[in-house]
């Protein structure tokens, strides 16, 4: 589950340099809140201004009665896909992906070492899955570099080798990064942004130094 329970994303800096940002996605925080078990997510309110969606969502322990409430904001202006000129449809999923983000930040404050322990075997089990079947693994990226219109020249001219010849861990790093972005994008129009990421991962994996530390945090 290393490429649906945590998310890594490039995010573009003031300066203009790309920064690459992880956390663990709103699927990892639900599941980890219903294994911990006896315990209610919730909203307390839901405010809406001309430019933003304020969400107060409540985590509660039903057993220990500690209740913890976290506030969202959520812009309307953020970038997602066109829907084909759908303002009404897209206006609704940026409404929903805000609910999504307030509920996975209130369960992380909650639950934080309980999350960082899934991410964690979440990662060591996506490039578990890599070494075990790695044809398959390039096959998906293959496919999912095709629904993105991400040549495959690119990703070779970033690594210095063709995609059938990247090790286990560019791999796993490289699933985790299509994962995040298909959910992220709607439209195929944020090509730039993830080439970047792919070439900030390169950048670490030819770097003998960080080698060790890039493995880690896949």
């Amino acid at each position: 589950y290393g490429d649906k329970w945590e998310y890594e994303l490039p995010f573009l800096k003031k300066e203009g340099s790309t920064e690459n940002v992880t956390g663990p996605t709103v699927q990892c925080t639900r599941i980890v809140a219903r294994l911990y078990g006896n315990c209610n997510v919730d909203f307390e309110r839901v405010d809406e201004t001309s430019d933003a969606y304020m969400f107060y969502a409540v985590f509660t322990d039903l057993e220990t009665g500690y209740r913890l409430c976290r506030p969202f904001r959520q812009r309307k202006s953020m970038k997602t896909g066109s829907y084909k000129g759908d303002s009404a449809r897209k206006e609704d999923n940026i409404f929903l992906i805000g609910e999504s983000k307030a509920e996975r930040n209130v369960v992380y404050a909650a639950l934080q070492d309980l999350v960082d322990r899934a991410v964690e075997a979440a990662r060591r089990s996506l490039f578990d899955r890599v070494v075990r079947n790695p044809d398959g693994a390039r096959n998906y990226v293959v496919d999912k570099l095709g629904e993105l219109a991400i040549d495959q020249g690119r990703i070779a001219r970033q690594f210095g080798r063709p995609l059938e010849k990247l090790e286990p861990r560019e791999l796993a790093q490289l699933i985790k990064m299509i994962q995040a972005s298909v959910g992220k994008v709607a439209a195929v129009k944020d090509r730039d942004g993830v080439m970047k990421y792919i070439s900030g991962v390169a950048d670490r994996l030819t770097d003998q130094n960080s080698r060790e530390k890039v493995l880690y945090t896949m």
